[in-house]
């Protein structure tokens, strides 16, 4: 009986000890920084954040910081579309493809979105589309930051649930 106890403790730690290591959850250090987006938050204490360099992908899209709120499920996330993995995407000018990617949310097959038209509005000295979106199977609120930087597409999401409000959430950001 001792033997299972102990089989079952050793898989409990090998199994604990291989996660991800590309996103490595910081609970202590209550900082998230996108060098690439030139943006860093300072989060309080029931935020979790992991950080993955948008440099790591191999093409596509790539994760740059994901930070959640354990208490209420509210998010931030930073997102980088590399446009050299898509035939023809460097040249695809800024406004269409937040007129693109706002359609692809509309026309969702998983939710159902409502969006906001998409107007420009600078954001930790930068200058970003942004829209808004409410997700009704979800009661979620959606607020995205879109950029171009380089041959990437930036794509900043803060989702909002309860109480938590965009003003707060914009506040724990600044310009690195």
């Amino acid at each position: 009986m001792k033997k299972i106890g102990y089989l079952i403790l050793i898989g409990i730690i090998l199994l604990s000890g291989c996660s991800n290591q590309s996103r490595k959850a910081q609970t202590q250090v209550h900082e998230g920084t996108s060098k690439a987006a030139n943006i860093q938050f300072t989060l309080p204490q029931e935020w979790t954040v992991w950080e993955n360099a948008p440099e790591d992908s191999k093409g596509g899209e790539e994760t740059g910081l994901l930070a959640e709120n354990t208490l209420t499920g509210s998010s931030i996330r930073i997102q980088y579309e590399d446009l050299t993995a898509i035939k023809g995407g460097t040249l695809i000018r800024m406004e269409d493809y937040v007129r693109l990617y706002r359609e692809k949310l509309m026309t969702s097959k998983e939710y159902t979105y409502s969006c906001t038209e998409a107007e420009e509005a600078e954001l930790y000295q930068e200058v970003y589309y942004c829209f808004t979106a409410q997700v009704e199977e979800t009661k979620a609120r959606q607020h995205f930051y879109l950029r171009r930087i380089d041959d990437m597409i930036m794509v900043m999401t803060i989702t909002l649930y309860g109480e938590d409000t965009l003003e707060n959430v914009l506040e724990y950001g600044k310009s690195l």
